[in-house]
């Protein structure tokens, strides 16, 4: 069974008023990828769009830089997907303003509201990097899954057995799906190393 997080936007985003749409939402910095091309970048290390996403994501921060705690959120559109990077220290984003031209696929970078299908995707915080499950009541019996082309952000859905199964064991059909692990430790092998990840059910607080 996964450990729970409650997760506080509060402590990672700053929030502002959108006139457009008459709401108070929360403010990242927004790197827009071409969705095929990261496809095709996992592809060639035998990835799927959730495992290199979220390397990509941890290369940002690993290397010894002193990080207070960076939220990721996702959210999808036709072709493009999108992860917002949040954190209450301003200097935890900055070597992205830097580098996101150097990342596969990466179309441009936006300090703009986020997206409002957005939903947590990762956090990287004390050089651990949590894979974040946005489920109030997972049932321990059920499984789980990622559909990271939903451009709805139904995102995480419960399927039967038989289809977490092949998503699990056929990453080239299902590229754009993820399945959601029974054991909390996972791993990503990536650039001749080895990502530990932790994955979490996450409450919205």
């Amino acid at each position: 069974m996964l450990p729970y997080i409650d997760l506080r936007l509060a402590d990672y985003c700053k929030v502002a008023f959108n006139y457009c749409l008459g709401l108070a939402m929360p403010i990242g910095y927004s790197l827009w990828f071409d969705r095929e091309a990261l496809r095709a970048a996992g592809k060639v290390l035998n990835l799927n769009l959730d495992e290199y996403l979220t390397a990509l994501f941890f290369s940002l921060w690993s290397g010894g830089k002193n990080v207070s705690g960076v939220l990721a959120v996702y959210a999808a559109i036709p072709r493009r997907s999108a992860l917002s990077l949040c954190s209450s220290d301003p200097a935890d984003v900055q070597a992205i303003r830097e580098t996101w031209k150097t990342l596969p696929g990466c179309l441009e970078l936006r300090h703009d509201f986020i997206p409002q299908t957005a939903a947590p995707y990762a956090l990287y915080k004390d050089q651990a990097l949590y894979r974040l499950h946005p489920v109030t009541q997972p049932e321990r019996a059920a499984f789980y899954v990622w559909d990271l082309g939903d451009c709805l952000g139904n995102f995480l859905q419960e399927v039967d057995k038989a289809f977490y199964f092949r998503v699990l064991n056929d990453k080239n059909t299902y590229s754009e799906y993820a399945a959601v692990p029974k054991n909390p430790g996972t791993s990503i092998p990536y650039q001749g190393g080895v990502i530990p990840v932790q994955h979490a059910w996450c409450t919205v607080m």
